[in-house]
């Protein structure tokens, strides 16, 4: 090596190195000081599983991850599935969820709850801290920071600059995640304290059949051009993809009638497809027994609940597609 080559290459080299340092510093702070909630235990344990170890994926907002239990499926089905829903995610950013997700995993099928194509609730930088403050630093977080993320990024880019206020509330939980990271439930299921049964409002709402209401609410154009995103990923990775929409009746402004005619839509959108599926489990709420008492409120269920819808899931699943044997 010339004497000019390496007066140029050992200080790139050093500044490269600390660089490295400082962005490995950064990430660790922003570690430790983030809220853990389910978004940062799901992430965590995600991040920590075996490459390519996972058969069935499960992306949503919070009623999936409140209403599908990846414990139940792989004891019905002998698979290895995990709940990756957060809260409140939107249907523009669910192909880079799946993005960042399917760098790591190659799973067989890909269950989508379609909650959200809700569109009424607008705090979008809530939206985007739930979505985006627990990913690691990938290409696909960039997209979504710079596509979706509010007008001031650093935050989301450094999550540091956001919390670093928070040292004056740490617990030894913040730290579990570094020295015991079974203190999470590994596969992703939720962890909300809820009630037995929500019993407020008795009523004859679930006493409908949905299975006979044939109208259609279509997605808006960038909706579509997002599922059609996420279809185009999953087949790229070798994955089926199983649009699913978990009981409910009504929460942030649509219910589950209007839900169940965007499932109507996603029908004829992917129909003659075979590698897409839809599932609507609002058709059926007579065949699982669902009713109030299986809910923990409007729009979300309980453990009860979530046995009935899971378990119900898993049949479907294994009647439909024929790599679980």
């Amino acid at each position: 090596m010339s004497p000019s080559l390496k007066r140029t290459l050992v200080p790139l080299c050093k500044t490269v190195c600390f660089l490295a340092i400082v962005i490995s510093l950064l990430a660790f702070l922003s570690k430790v000081l983030m809220v853990k909630d389910e978004m940062f235990q799901r992430q965590d344990n995600y991040a920590r599983l075996p490459k390519n170890s996972v058969d069935l994926l499960i992306l949503g907002s919070s009623h999936s991850g409140d209403g599908i239990s990846p414990d139940i499926l792989n004891e019905s089905l002998g698979l290895t599935s995990f709940n990756q829903s957060i809260n409140g995610l939107r249907a523009e950013y669910a192909p880079y969820r799946l993005e960042a997700a399917l760098t790591t995993q190659s799973p067989k099928l890909v269950v989508l709850d379609t909650y959200l194509f809700e569109s009424y609730w607008n705090e979008e930088d809530k939206v985007a801290s739930w979505a985006l403050d627990s990913q690691p630093l990938n290409l696909a977080k960039i997209k979504t920071i710079q596509a979706f993320a509010p007008a001031d990024k650093l935050p989301y880019y450094v999550p540091l600059v956001k919390y670093h206020s928070r040292y004056r509330e740490l617990t030894q939980a913040d730290f579990d995640f570094l020295l015991n990271p079974s203190a999470y439930a590994v596969q992703g299921v939720g962890t909300h304290e809820i009630r037995d049964g929500y019993l407020d409002q008795l009523d004859d709402y679930f006493d409908q059949d949905l299975s006979l209401d044939e109208e259609v609410l279509p997605l808006s154009e960038g909706q579509k051009a997002s599922m059609d995103q996420v279809v185009a990923l999953a087949k790229q990775h070798g994955a089926q993809l199983l649009f699913v929409t978990v009981p409910y009746k009504e929460q942030m402004g649509m219910n589950s009638v209007e839900n169940h005619r965007i499932s109507n839509y996603l029908r004829q959108l992917y129909e003659g497809d075979p590698a897409v599926q839809v599932l609507d489990m609002n058709e059926h709420w007579a065949e699982i027994e669902f009713g109030y008492a299986d809910l923990r409120n409007e729009g979300h269920m309980n453990p009860g609940g979530r046995e009935k819808t899971s378990l119900f899931l898993a049949d479907y699943i294994w009647g439909n597609y024929d790599f679980v044997e």
